[in-house]
């Protein structure tokens, strides 16, 4: 639980704001979309139960900004992932970023799928789409870098689609623990598998 102290200006650069997403976000870490309400968040962060319609006119506005919040912790993973290793050896990042990928949906399945609740937050003012489109670019640089090493006559935009979307799928297949009804191959296994699948070996 993260306290917002009684002094704290409602100024929303930091401070009250701040402290209602992380609590926000551990909500939905611990209960997912089901037992999520804006009440709850504001018990606690120590505030009343109005202080959120402050910053977030709607529970839809304020579950939006925890999937913001979910973004930036994604993006930083990945970036560390692909920092972990030198710029030469292109597939090796890329297979970093499709691994800590899925990891951040096992270890945040509930954040993870709000994240891409874009049917029930996409006009929620947050600029959701953007966000997601940001951690896209990050995998889609990967692939183009080991299209342009590898020398294939693959068509990176297209290629980059078409990966993602398996990697995406398989992530959320894991976090929902679905992958183990129809294999039981290691989780590592199954990514490499889609990266060669859609690249080669």
């Amino acid at each position: 639980m993260v306290d917002a102290s009684v002094d704290t200006v409602y100024d929303g650069a930091g401070g009250v704001r701040d402290t209602l997403v992380a609590n926000a976000v551990e909500l939905v870490e611990e209960r997912g979309l089901a037992d999520f309400t804006g009440r709850e968040v504001a018990r606690r962060a120590g505030v009343s139960h109005g202080a959120p319609r402050r910053y977030f006119p709607t529970l839809e506005s304020l579950l939006a900004a925890v999937a913001v919040r979910g973004f930036a912790m994604l993006g930083n993973d990945l970036g560390h992932a692909a920092g972990e290793l030198p710029e030469t050896d292109a597939r090796a990042r890329l297979m970093a970023i499709a691994q800590r990928y899925v990891r951040f949906a096992v270890d945040h399945p509930a954040l993870f799928e709000v994240m891409f609740r874009h049917d029930l937050l996409a006009n929620s003012g947050q600029g959701l789409r953007a966000h997601s489109t940001d951690v896209f670019a990050v995998a889609q640089g990967a692939i183009a870098a080991v299209i342009d090493v590898e020398g294939t006559d693959l068509v990176a935009e297209r290629t980059a689609v078409d990966l993602w979307a398996g990697i995406h799928g398989l992530a959320t297949l894991v976090a929902r623990r679905a992958i183990e009804v129809i294999a039981t191959d290691p989780v590592e296994v199954l990514v490499e598998r889609q990266v060669r699948a859609h690249l080669g070996a």
